[in-house]
């Protein structure tokens, strides 16, 4: 993944597109963090599916608190719009957290653009996964937070 900053917020995708590859800095790390700045970001993030077989991915976004996210290239020339300023009915999953899906033909190179814009802490926090690693993962958090609740539910009911 690379990012470009943009301090005025006044690029679109088009001038984002037409940037040389010098103008990008690598994330070398998944927690992607660029502190508190009134600033604009762009990433850029490749993917690649080698295998036989066309796959269903998902990019999710471990921070629900950004202002603004619009995903370019998941699907076609459709926007993703997300962000805690903007209606949750715009997601394309109804779900805690930003999570954007991406299919991927086999054979084929996608790039995604993402556009993260907040006032808060400008923190990306990104996986990419299969659909079942996803789905694997929400059951188990799901699990986790039963079991944190229902024992929250039991210490309750005993100290009365």
């Amino acid at each position: 993944m690379h990012v470009w900053e943009d301090p005025d917020g006044q690029a679109d995708l088009i001038d984002v597109r037409a940037l040389p590859d010098s103008a990008w800095r690598a994330v070398a790390r998944r927690d992607a963090s660029f502190g508190y700045s009134g600033s604009t970001y762009w990433l850029r993030l490749d993917v690649h599916n080698p295998h036989s077989r066309s796959l269903g991915w998902v990019l999710l976004i471990g921070n629900p608190l950004l202002d603004q996210l619009d995903a370019y290239g998941l699907d076609g020339e459709r926007i993703y719009r997300a962000g805690d300023q903007r209606p949750f009915d715009w997601r394309w999953v109804e779900h805690r957290q930003l999570v954007l899906p991406l299919h991927v033909v086999s054979g084929e190179r996608q790039r995604i653009w993402l556009r993260m814009q907040t006032d808060g802490s400008a923190n990306l926090s990104a996986s990419l996964m299969t659909r079942d690693a996803f789905d694997h993962q929400e059951q188990r958090s799901l699990l986790l937070q039963g079991l944190f609740f229902g024992a929250l539910m039991a210490m309750l009911i005993y100290s009365l």
